[in-house]
């Protein structure tokens, strides 16, 4: 059976997306190419995109942390869990809680950010503030050697 050049471009567009993976997006659109004279596919053909499963659950975006919010002195960045939505941000510090603590309370209003609340504790503290876009955010400090600061939105 002789194929049109539009069966053949379709069925070189369905085998690609299929032997691709689900896992990693497929090719755009003026990436494909069929044939020795390497004719793109048009824009016009639509992305095909697989449907989320019925028993994943529905996942919020990420909140991103607020320009110019200080990180903590000497702070590594940490990997961001993905059931909270809300945390923005992880890192640890060998540096002591009370240190970092003060290190925020000095360091915040000159960044823009207007403190609403300040708890201290002993082995946690909690810092409440306005980025400045009006946005409410806090940032907690918990644990020593080494001290875990989170910031995550806060409304």
């Amino acid at each position: 059976m002789k194929l049109s050049h539009g069966t053949q471009l379709l069925m070189s567009l369905v085998l690609l997306v299929l032997g691709s993976g689900c896992d990693r997006p497929g090719p755009t659109p003026s990436t494909v190419a069929t044939s020795s004279s390497a004719t793109a596919v048009s824009a016009s053909v639509p992305q095909t995109t697989s449907a989320p499963s019925a028993s994943a659950p529905a996942v919020e975006p990420r909140e991103t942390l607020p320009v110019g919010l200080p990180a903590p002195p000497e702070g590594v960045a940490l990997p961001v869990s993905g059931e909270d939505p809300s945390l923005a941000a992880r890192w640890s510090t060998p540096r002591d809680g009370q240190e970092v603590y003060g290190y925020y309370l000095d360091a915040l209003p000159g960044a823009g950010f207007g403190v609403t609340g300040a708890y201290p504790g002993g082995t946690a503290a909690v810092i409440t503030v306005d980025a400045p876009d009006g946005s409410p955010w806090a940032i907690s400090l918990s644990g020593r050697d080494p001290l875990i600061v989170e910031v995550r939105r806060a409304d």
